[in-house]
């Protein structure tokens, strides 16, 4: 993690592969966007932690998250407007709009125990009203590139569980995409 972060200068932070001891399944491997902007893990309940050495997000969660201290306090911190979560997607959201990358090193690998912390949900809600005022607009076209390969992703192994109303509106989203070439926001890669 550590040679991710100093091997490019406007690296914001790296974050990590999270393995959830319960069940021995990738808990996370970075965070993408849904439609209306709303933060989810990647790469969630799968086997094995995606290929490759690293990969670039919008988010990371601040469970397992290297930084360098100066950026830390340039970008003011994590937000006291949350309370037990979401205020590292929010410190993450400013570093992107700050024009930092964020990167999830897929060789660094912990055990985390999942919501464990005491209280951990009892906020969600409030939580997540928060950030959807604050960031929503932002985020959802972020999630315009990201929530549709990512819905199809997760469910894969699953079949069964995919909403068939969603499954269609993400194939459509995939199909016209890969066939148009037009993407909307930063224009991260889907790899």
């Amino acid at each position: 993690m550590r040679l991710l972060l100093v091997s490019e200068k406007k690296i914001g932070a790296v974050g990590n592969i999270q393995m959830n001891p319960g069940n021995g399944l990738v808990d996370h491997a970075g965070v993408f966007f849904d439609l209306e902007g709303m933060p989810t893990h990647a790469h969630k309940n799968r086997k094995r932690p995606p290929m490759g050495a690293f990969r670039e997000r919008n988010a990371i969660t601040a469970a397992c998250l290297l930084m360098h201290k100066a950026v830390f306090e340039k970008m003011g911190g994590f937000c006291e407007d949350y309370r037990n979560g979401m205020e590292d997607i929010d410190l993450c959201v400013r570093l992107r709009i700050a024009g930092y990358t964020l990167v999830v090193s897929h060789e660094s690998i912990i055990l985390h125990h999942v919501s464990q912390s005491p209280g951990r949900h009892e906020n969600n809600d409030a939580n997540s009203a928060v950030f959807k005022k604050r960031w929503a607009v932002t985020t959802a076209v972020w999630g315009e590139n990201e929530w549709a390969i990512e819905y199809l992703r997760r469910y894969a192994r699953f079949w069964w569980k995919f909403d068939p109303g969603l499954m269609v509106k993400a194939v459509i989203i995939v199909v016209t995409r890969s066939l148009t070439g037009v993407r909307k926001g930063d224009g991260f890669n889907d790899s």
